[in-house]
Parts: structure tokens; sequence; C-alpha cells
């Protein structure tokens, strides 16, 4: 893979999520509630509205408990996880333009079974009259979705950290009006730095994306619950559901892009083209303790990528491409700072190691 090639190709796509990011926020800057909508929320009991967003908290909270082995059942994950190894060569045999355009036509062939999945649910249980039962199925759609989108991007969607980055992309996709921009924002930062999600707690974030179910919902599903007018309430679920993976899936691809690189790695060695670069150790001082403590911290250029690796942390950390001049910094004994600088067809790599002054 030419450096050149590799640079362009990646600088037409970034483009490619800038535009659609673009419209999904001119799409929550207009949408607002219709007149008719909003006299019809204005008669929904409050307590209608807590059992509605207490449906959806009980119903993430069952997928996440019992639901996980069941819906790993319904798709099989090895057709659709993803191969470092094949993408390279696809790129290799056809270019890396045309292989990420083949990506994210990848990851959309899943999303119209479900749609109608979702759509025949809701349908069904609107003809029954039924509003609250069919939101834990509707979570169990939810995640289904966005957990085969994580697996075909080479994430884990049991990983707590990914629980809670689809928790927050469900939030952002249904925020409306100058709310939006901050949640829409939070997103972006978990895309780069998913472990920063871990301290609001995943019963807190599960709570703030039922509420938020439960305000685009609360209509449709109030309206569901009576018989024969819920089937005018059917529509509700894969509007809601189109909404939110269209969101994710550029979510998805913009961080697979992030963290997409022109090196491979291969039991913990960089390759480029083939061959083996050579890892240039370096101790980084820190002081954990004390009044006098500090850290250790080095400004990156922008082009390049970097990784932090934790102690006692065995997963492979995925490499993040720089957008702009980032400094780095190291608090603690034994963090690991890994660089590839890039300067044209060459690569260096360099690691940083906290070490106690």
């Amino acid at each position: 893979m030419r450096m050149e090639d590799y640079r362009q190709a990646m600088a037409r796509e970034s483009r490619v999520v800038q535009a659609r990011e673009r419209r999904l926020e001119k799409a929550a800057q207009r949408e607002h509630l219709s007149s008719l909508a909003a006299k019809e929320r204005e008669k929904i009991p409050d307590s209608v509205r807590s059992a509605l967003e207490e449906g959806f908290t009980q119903g993430f909270r069952a997928v996440f408990k019992h639901g996980s082995v069941l819906l790993k059942k319904t798709y099989c994950q090895g057709e659709i996880a993803y191969n470092e190894e094949a993408q390279r060569k696809l790129f290799d045999e056809c270019g890396v333009q045309k292989g990420l355009a083949k990506v994210r036509k990848t990851a959309k062939e899943h999303y119209g079974r479900e749609l109608a999945a979702t759509t025949a649910e809701g349908a069904g249980l609107g003809l029954l009259g039924i509003g609250l039962p069919d939101i834990v199925l509707f979570c169990g759609f939810l995640m289904r979705g966005l957990s085969m989108l994580a697996i075909r991007y080479g994430c884990d969607p049991d990983n707590p950290e990914e629980r809670m980055l689809m928790l927050k992309m469900i939030e952002a996709a249904l925020t409306k009006g100058k709310k939006y921009e901050k949640k829409n924002s939070e997103v972006d930062d978990a895309l780069c730095w998913p472990e920063t999600l871990l301290h609001i707690g995943e019963k807190a974030q599960i709570k703030k994306t039922a509420k938020q179910l439960a305000q685009e919902l609360l209509v449709l599903k109030f309206v569901q619950g009576i018989p024969v007018a819920g089937i005018l309430a059917a529509p509700g679920n894969p509007v809601c559901y189109h909404k939110i993976m269209t969101y994710a899936r550029v979510k998805y691809y913009k961080r697979y892009l992030q963290q997409m690189t022109p090196f491979s790695m291969k039991e913990g060695v960089v390759y480029y083209n083939g061959e083996a670069c050579v890892c240039e150790e370096r101790e980084a001082g820190v002081r954990e303790d004390g009044p006098d403590a500090w850290g250790f911290g080095t400004r990156v250029k922008r082009g390049n990528y970097i990784r932090y690796i934790e102690t006692g942390d065995d997963r492979q950390k995925k490499w993040q491409y720089l957008e702009e001049d980032t400094s780095c910094s190291i608090g603690n004994v034994g963090t690991r700072l890994e660089i590839v600088e890039v300067d044209g067809e060459e690569l260096r790599w360099i690691a940083y190691t906290g070490t106690e002054l």
C-alpha cells in the first residue's frame, strides 16, 4: 500500500463522513414536534411517561443481563466479523478507495432485514393493542443491530466501554435542537477515548438513553397501547430504528477511519509493506505520589498514530490517527505510549514506558 494512495483515499472518505455528519446535524436542528403531536403529548399523564422511561430502563437491563447470548444466536459472528488480513488483501487487490467503499457497503447489508423485522414487530403488537410489552423486544432489536455493526468494524459489543458507546449513540441520535451539538460532541470524544464513558456508569447512562427513547416514542407508544388505533403507531419503531442506525453507521465508520492504519500489527510488531519495524524503547520518568507528583509529556504532530496500553490490560489496543497536533502524557508507572511517526514512505515506531523516578 503506497502511503500517498492511502492518504488520498482517507482524505476523501473523511469528507464523505463530514458531509453525512452535517446532514445529521441539520436534520436534528429542523426536527420539531408537530402541533398535533405536541397536543397529544400534553394529554399523556406523568404516570405513563414514567412507566415508559422505566420500561426502556428495564428493557436495556434485561438485554444486557440475559439477552447477550441470545442475540449472538441470531447471527453468524464468523461471517460478519472484521478480518484485518482479509481487508488488507482487499485494499491490495482493488486499491484503498474502492476497498473502503466496499467496507461501507458490507456494513449496510443486514440493515434492510432488521428494518423489516422491527416494522413487523411494531405493527403486530400495535394490532394487539400492546404498547409496553414490546419495549424489551425493541431494545433487543436495537442492540442486535448495533452489535452487528460493532463486530463488522472489529469491536467487541460485550465490552463495557462499547456498551456505553452504543447507549450514548442512541441518546445522541434522538436528541433534537441545540442539545444535539453537545450530545454529538460527547459521542465523538468517546470514539477516540471510550474509557472516558465509564465514569458515567452503565446504570446512569441507561436511564439517560431510556428517557430520550421515551420522549421520542411517547405519543406513538401511548397510542399503540390502544386496540385498533395501535396500528397507527406501528411506523414509530422502524422510524426510530432507522434514525439510530443511520447515526450509528456514520459514527462507526468514522471511528474505523480514525483507527485505520497504513501498517499492520502481528504478534505485537509493526509491519509496513511486509517489513518489520524496529521499536525504539524509551523510559518516561514519572512520580505517582506525594506533593511533587508529576508525569511525562510529549507533543505528537498531526498525521501520526498513537495508542496507550495500561498495566495489566491485555486487550489489543487500537491505534488512533491524530488529525491535529496533540499533547500526550503518562502519569502512572507501567503505562505505555506507542507512537508511529510517518515521514513520506518511512515509518518510525517509538514506545515510552512510565518508570518511577
